[in-house]
């Protein structure tokens, strides 16, 4: 009987549902749980996803997630290679038509912080790793968000350095026309799946089983309009928990 998938591999199997057959796909930094959803897309239902990292590997197949998206072992399994100056020359073309960022603060419209959180002018109280390319968040045809933690010191109404641009700006004006994307598609976190709603702000897509909506609404620090009997996502069958364990996460990284 195979074990309930692990909070990091529920992450993984519900942003792989949402990757489609032909979309170029690029994973940054810290990427196990993005790179684990891209393989697990190719090997399930989206054979002609093209899965690029930001250490330059085109489709790798390593032996095991490695933490980082720079390690060499995407390098040394990977079908193809490519530099750094074609990854901002190709964001600048618009060749990739998904990404999957993080961030230490994710505000209401979709706003990411990879940079630091404090007042302008002021020390920092936490650095970020930072984000090599901020292009991307707009020349992407689309981009989704990852938090590991569902809390209100992540999830907050207003970024205090907006790395990435979302829906709205922080203040809730709008950005220029005109760019391509437009802000997140969807959130995924431990609790919940949100998207980016009419008024540009996150609303519930789903939450996961289990979870009560208040707890959500407790663990969110922008007001979000939780349903009392909201969606609830699904967990992946025994099938692809055992098609992630086997092709994609052998050693069983997302289950540490």
């Amino acid at each position: 009987m195979t074990a309930p998938p692990s909070p990091r591999e529920l992450l993984a199997c519900l942003l792989a549902e949402r990757l489609h057959d032909g979309e170029t796909m690029i994973v940054g930094g810290a990427s196990q749980v993005p790179m684990a959803a891209g393989l697990l897309a190719q090997h399930r239902h989206a054979p002609d996803l093209t899965l690029l990292t930001g250490s330059g590997a085109v489709n790798p197949r390593p032996r095991a997630l490695p933490p980082s998206g720079g390690d060499h072992e995407y390098v040394r399994t990977a079908e193809a290679y490519f530099t750094m100056e074609d990854v901002f020359d190709d964001t600048e073309r618009g060749r990739y038509d998904v990404a999957i960022f993080g961030g230490i603060q994710v505000d209401a419209f979709g706003n990411f912080n990879l940079t630091r959180i404090g007042a302008p002018g002021e020390p920092p109280k936490l650095r970020g790793p930072g984000f090599v390319n901020a292009g991307i968040a707009t020349g992407a045809g689309r981009f989704m968000l990852l938090v590991e933690h569902h809390s209100p010191r992540i999830l907050v109404e207003r970024v205090d350095f907006a790395s990435g641009a979302g829906a709205h700006r922080p203040d809730g004006s709008a950005y220029p026309e005109g760019r391509r994307g437009g802000g997140p598609d969807h959130l995924v976190s431990p609790l919940a799946c949100l998207r980016i709603g009419r008024a540009g702000r996150f609303e519930v897509a789903s939450l996961h089983p289990g979870v009560d909506p208040a707890e959500l609404r407790e663990k969110t620090g922008f007001e979000l309009d939780v349903p009392d009997d909201p969606p609830r996502a699904e967990l992946p069958d025994a099938e692809t928990v055992a098609l992630l364990r086997g092709a994609v996460d052998p050693t069983g990284e997302l289950r540490r």
